[in-house]
């Protein structure tokens, strides 16, 4: 049985005390409904900690895993690729719920709520696009971006 890592196991513990609720069920569009900053960042689940640099993310099972180490980065992923973006809420205010943009390109399939310890969203790459999420306080502020291009698989 192959292991998850902390930050995943996280993820879905959030996600399933969701599901639990009857708020978001799997690929559910559960979105925060304050645009603003009304939410505290909650502390990171035990062991959880701010994303380090580590190897690159490649596609497994249909899945890239893009976290805050990656950020400013580039990936090329098979058209149809899931594209996961998780970011960590532990300081400097909320992260937004990532968008893609051109919107059609890479379609937001799921989404975490901005005030989650874990702020996660999937993505179906069509064509190449940009994700971008942002936080901040009135001291600072930070972007989060990634280019993913799409490479088209040719017909017979």
């Amino acid at each position: 049985m192959r292991k998850r890592p902390l930050r995943y196991l996280a993820a879905v513990a959030v996600l399933g005390s969701l599901v639990g609720l009857g708020i978001a069920g799997a690929h559910s569009k559960f979105l925060a409904t304050d645009p603003g900053s009304g939410c505290i960042p909650a502390t990171a689940p035990s062991g959880l900690t701010e994303s380090s640099p580590g190897s690159a993310p490649v596609v497994r099972e249909g899945h890239l895993l893009v976290t805050e180490a990656n950020n400013k980065q580039s990936f090329t992923v098979p058209e149809s690729t899931i594209v996961d973006i998780e970011l960590v809420n532990l300081s400097y205010g909320p992260w937004s719920i990532p968008e893609s943009v051109p919107k059609d390109a890479l379609e937001r399939i799921s989404a975490s709520s901005r005030c989650a310890p874990l702020v996660i969203a999937g993505f179906l790459a069509h064509r190449t696009g940009a994700i971008h999420s942002a936080r901040g306080n009135k001291e600072i502020t930070q972007d989060f971006d990634v280019a993913i291009r799409v490479e088209t698989q040719a017909g017979p």
